[in-house]
């Protein structure tokens, strides 16, 4: 997912990765890339991951932190009120569950924490572009807190990665991006096969 993922991320883009494991692959991809001298490149990343901070420093991009104070449980960096001046043009976020609207269009992605969902909402709301790094099992889950309610994702362009997908999730997802056309939200999904490790 990581490496199909990087393929959306023109180089030169001021870019946010936010914490999780699959954002964790997507930095993981981009240091790869950068090592090889591969697009992306020429990114300027703010990350709230102490491990995905780790791998972009580690490969000489330009990196900075958004969140003020870390919790050790989840690695990474949150605060109550964000207070930046970065304006990033695509966020690369993962979710705990994503929950479609099928016909009105909605995405709900959501966290199982209250804290970070109030966190992600600060993140994404001036960001035009959300690409998701979710597995297709996220997809249909509840959890409890969404980080994109009340047409929070009106208005930007959603391309979500994800694993091979259900009948059902596939039909989902398509009558989703067809009623979020007329919502002004462009969603846009697409399936890899998972590796073998």
């Amino acid at each position: 997912m990581a490496e199909a993922a990087i393929k959306h991320i023109p180089d030169g883009t001021a870019l946010v990765v936010t914490a999780g494991s699959t954002t964790l692959a997507v930095a993981s991809a981009i240091r790869r890339a950068t090592m090889q001298g591969v697009s992306p490149n020429g990114l300027i990343v703010f990350t709230n991951s102490l491990p995905a901070l780790l791998e972009l420093v580690e490969a000489g991009v330009s990196t900075g932190i958004i969140g003020e104070v870390y919790n050790p449980g989840d690695m990474a960096f949150h605060s109550h009120e964000l207070r930046t001046r970065f304006q990033a043009s695509i966020a690369v976020v993962g979710a705990s569950g994503i929950v479609l609207g099928g016909g009105n269009g909605n995405v709900s992605l959501c966290s199982d924490r209250v804290e970070e969902a109030a966190f992600m909402r600060q993140i994404l709301a001036p960001i035009p572009q959300v690409l998701v790094v979710a597995d297709a099992s996220k997809i249909g889950r509840r959890h409890p807190w969404s980080f994109t309610s009340d047409g929070l994702l009106s208005d930007k362009s959603v391309h979500i990665v994800t694993t091979t997908l259900t009948r059902a999730q596939f039909d989902a997802l398509a009558a989703t991006a067809e009623a979020g056309r007329r919502l002004g939200m462009i969603l846009s999904f697409e399936e890899v096969q998972e590796c073998a490790e």
